[in-house]
């Protein structure tokens, strides 16, 4: 019995198949559903996974596609796990900041108000593998009546932060830059997705330098700056090395930086191995594993 319940496991279904088939990274393929998530004494298979926050991390979901990158999942039949997505009915929705959970907003007037999502690259470049990671999550939510906007942070020109704590007294930062606008953008989404390629086992240096510069936002001091409430955030990870501890690093470090910022963490994605554009490109399970993803979360949010 999973520790997500009955709940849970009926709100999304996964198709599956024989776990000793072929998948891509390790992925496990299966109805099985053990509690916690993960078999006693086995190690996370190297690949990609999708993982719930506060919960152990699951393997990725099996998709049809991904059975043919060739690697072999490794775990049992019987301990097959699922993706993490039987986890979604325990956050959807917008309760806070005047939306209905799980329904569309709606305006005064009586009409729609469209879920923004912004789309935030953390690569220094904005034609990479993040990029693309992005653009098929982005694809997928518009899809679903969203709206999207990307940023790449390695387009944009800001300062690192001075440490000169003049936020401490005025709640804002004494340098005005591209940072204001990122801010921007933030303060005008609902949902907001970071993705950071693994540069020395961590997130880029532009993002770490962003971080420093949202220190007006920082809780551990008063006054500070706050973004509007119910806002949900994603992280996204992806290196070039085959060990995920690295890509889970990443992941945390943002879903803190979120957690900092008022956002509520909602779900996160990596995948490894992946070091050239030929790597994602060429590989139809991985591609079809970042739509899946994307999919998912515009279905949890757009009712």
């Amino acid at each position: 019995r999973s520790e997500w319940g009955e709940k849970g496991r009926r709100a999304l279904r996964l198709a599956g198949g024989n776990c000793r088939s072929p998948c891509t990274g390790g992925a496990a393929v299966g109805r099985g559903f053990p509690t916690g998530g993960r078999v006693a004494g086995e190690k996370a298979a190297p690949g990609g996974g999708l993982s719930a926050l506060g919960r152990k991390d699951f393997q990725k979901p099996a998709l049809s596609g991904a059975r043919r990158a060739g690697a072999p999942c490794g775990l049992p039949e019987e301990t097959a796990e699922p993706s993490a997505w039987a986890a979604l009915p325990l956050w959807e929705g917008f309760p806070t900041g005047g939306r209905s959970a799980g329904k569309r907003g709606r305006r005064l007037d009586g009409g729609d108000v469209e879920l923004k999502a912004l789309l935030l690259n953390a690569s220094p470049k904005n034609n990479g593998n993040t990029a693309r990671l992005l653009e098929l999550i982005g694809d997928a939510f518009q899809k679903k009546g969203m709206e999207t906007q990307t940023l790449c942070l390695g387009d944009l020109h800001y300062a690192f932060c001075k440490g000169c704590r003049s936020c401490y007294q005025t709640a804002e930062c004494v340098q005005h830059d591209d940072v204001q606008l990122v801010l921007e953008q933030m303060e005008q989404a609902d949902l907001i997705a970071i993705a950071s390629p693994d540069y020395w086992g961590g997130i880029t240096g532009q993002l770490k330098a962003f971080i420093d510069r949202c220190t007006p936002y920082s809780p551990a001091h008063q006054p500070h700056a706050a973004l509007s409430m119910g806002k949900r955030g994603i992280s996204i990870a992806l290196s070039a090395r085959e060990d995920p501890r690295e890509c889970k690093e990443i992941l945390a470090r943002i879903d803190r930086f979120f957690q900092r910022m008022g956002i509520r963490p909602m779900a996160n994605y990596y995948t490894c191995g992946v070091l050239t554009e030929d790597d994602l490109n060429n590989n139809e399970g991985k591609l079809a594993e970042v739509t899946f993803f994307g999919e998912e979360i515009a279905k949890t949010l757009v009712k």
